[in-house]
């Protein structure tokens, strides 16, 4: 198998909240497609902070693109040259008021490479502790809730829990924490 060769890229939407590129690629096998539209949703963090009884602190908010409320872990945009773990660290404390003293690396994960370029830094949590008060974005209305991981996963088969990289983190920490046989 090759890569696919981009001849030409040019921004097909640039807004703050959204930007879309179109690119003209070759393919392997010689046909040029000229209207590849990719989502550049930038970098990203997401963490699962767990407590020792198994407890989760997930996020409720309204989301537009759902249409709904949704529960998810805590996450947030990774700022220009802002280092990951930082930012981990400021939007765990800004969304729900707590901080962690154990922070271990999930990954990087591409939630979907054919439609968006960017990049999510999984982490998981422990040593939890309030510790502040909540700050939100100007989009951000959150109420914070502590559901044990067996509920989470109730709630994933049961349709309550619909984001994606809110199932896969919440596994990956799982895994994570059954080697370390804290759950």
């Amino acid at each position: 198998m090759k890569k696919w060769e981009t001849l030409k890229s040019e921004m097909a939407l640039d807004e703050k909240w959204y930007k879309v590129r179109k690119d003209t690629v070759k393919l392997p096998n010689g046909k040029i497609m000229n209207d590849y539209f990719l989502g550049l949703r930038g970098r990203y963090v997401q963490m699962v902070p767990i407590f020792e009884n198994g407890d989760v602190l997930v996020v409720k908010q309204y989301k537009h693109g759902a249409g709904d409320f949704t529960i998810e872990m805590p996450a947030g945009m990774v700022n220009e040259g802002e280092d990951p773990l930082i930012c981990a660290k400021r939007e765990l404390m800004e969304e729900t008021g707590y901080e962690g003293s154990t922070w271990k690396s999930m990954g990087v994960i591409h939630e979907n490479p054919t439609k968006s370029v960017n990049e999510s830094f999984w982490y998981v949590v422990t040593g939890l502790k309030e510790s502040g008060e909540q700050h939100f974005d100007e989009s951000e209305e959150i109420e914070v809730l502590k559901i044990h991981y067996k509920k989470l996963i109730e709630m994933i088969k049961s349709g309550e829990i619909i984001t994606g990289p809110t199932i896969g983190a919440l596994l990956l920490a799982l895994l994570e924490l059954d080697h370390l046989k804290i759950v």
